[in-house]
């Protein structure tokens, strides 16, 4: 569908409202990556097709990666917090702890999920440092933060849109994300932003000026 193609095309852009500090910081997956992943079986010889996607970039220097997944028709999120820390031999308790993430705004579960996520951490460590099983439910627990949620049947993609937005311009930790994080006028905000896009690619497919 149009906003589906157009969601995919927001998070392309995402980084464009970032300043350079916060580019730095952050690393945002293909809307394509998870599809892929979860066809893949786990072992490295298959997975390499997707450590290409990431050549020539140190997951584990970035503080957040973004991955969104799209299955089902529904959009949800990973936030990937500081797993690099997880090799430091100390964290400063101040410091943000390595964790996972899963933002759903219908509130649905995500143990699947961030279990296929650990592994491929797991293999990108390999890749990339040389150490095997790094991370575990212990070294990198992950949490389901009660977050906005949609009270329609299509506007996940645009909360998702919004959680990743809102989070690289103030990050939270799992207990400072609740239901008030922002409000349903940022939604609504969003949703015109993309039906007013959309309508201008309908009008240029047309000829419209």
């Amino acid at each position: 569908c149009h906003q589906k193609t157009e969601i995919h095309r927001r998070f392309s852009r995402i980084y464009d409202v970032l300043t350079p500090d916060q580019q730095k910081l952050v690393y945002i997956f293909n809307t394509f990556f998870y599809s892929q992943l979860k066809h893949l079986t786990m072992n490295r010889s298959d997975c390499r097709k997707l450590l290409k996607w990431t050549k020539g970039v140190d997951l584990f220097s970035k503080d957040f990666l973004f991955v969104p997944i799209h299955e089902s028709h529904h959009w949800t999120l990973v936030i990937v917090c500081s797993a690099g820390k997880v090799i430091e031999k100390s964290v400063q308790s101040n410091a943000p702890q390595p964790c996972l993430l899963y933002l759903d705004s219908l509130g649905g579960g995500g143990a699947q999920v961030v279990g296929l996520i650990r592994e491929y951490l797991n293999l990108e460590m390999l890749e990339k440092h040389g150490l095997e099983n790094v991370f575990t439910e212990k070294t990198l627990p992950d949490y389901e933060p009660q977050v906005p949620g949609q009270r329609n049947s299509s506007d996940c993609g645009v909360f998702v849109l919004q959680y990743v937005e809102e989070f690289c311009q103030n990050p939270k930790s799992p207990n400072d994300l609740d239901k008030y994080w922002f409000s349903t006028q940022d939604i609504k905000n969003k949703r015109n932003e993309i039906k007013e896009l959309l309508e201008n690619l309908a009008q240029n497919s047309l000829g419209i000026t």
